[in-house]
């Protein structure tokens, strides 16, 4: 499987729906974007990683790199190796040196790990094809009717047959908002 590095780029705050967000995982090469939703927490540790903010006392990720520390342990990579059903699953590499061993992980979690050990995030190819988008508008760019990418409309109206599929009615009605906002303008 060929795997291609992407920047975790920004939490997308503006396109909050649900008491979710967008990680937005952009690939330098082509400037498309990997969009991952995870809730508020997940959103918090990654910000906190991404600016080197530390709590007072350690949460989750430090705790678990603490725990690392101590054993030896460092994060060489975070592999997003496939998508399905919508969500992505990751493999957390680690080394102690000698010896590497995969972890299975939620993306989330793997991102923020990489981020606090500066490891590359690599995503597989099929990922990327399954998952890649031109960027993302912020909601200003809707109401403004600056020109909107297809590919933004598509991946959204994929987005909302997805939610219907899981059953999750409360952001599907906000995508769906969204779209009609988008087709209007």
């Amino acid at each position: 499987m060929s795997y291609t590095e992407v920047i975790p780029l920004e939490i997308r705050q503006g396109m909050s729906i649900g008491g979710s967000y967008l990680l937005l995982l952009a690939l330098p090469k082509d400037g498309r974007e990997i969009p991952v939703v995870i809730g508020d927490s997940e959103a918090q540790a990654i910000i906190m990683a991404q600016e080197r903010i530390d709590a007072q006392r350690p949460m989750t990720h430090q705790l678990m790199t603490n725990v690392m520390k101590e054993y030896g342990l460092t994060v060489k990579q975070v592999s997003i190796d496939r998508f399905e059903e919508g969500i992505y699953y990751s493999t957390l590499t680690v080394s102690d040196g000698f010896n590497e061993k995969q972890i299975d992980s939620r993306t989330s979690d793997a991102v923020v790990l990489a981020l606090m050990h500066e490891a590359p995030v690599m995503a597989s190819d099929s990922v990327i094809a399954a998952t890649a988008i031109e960027p993302l508008l912020l909601e200003s760019d809707i109401t403004t009717g600056d020109n909107i990418p297809t590919e933004s409309l598509e991946q959204m109206e994929q987005q909302l047959q997805d939610c219907l599929e899981q059953e999750n009615y409360e952001l599907a009605a906000e995508i769906q908002e969204k779209i009609e906002k988008m087709k209007n303008r």
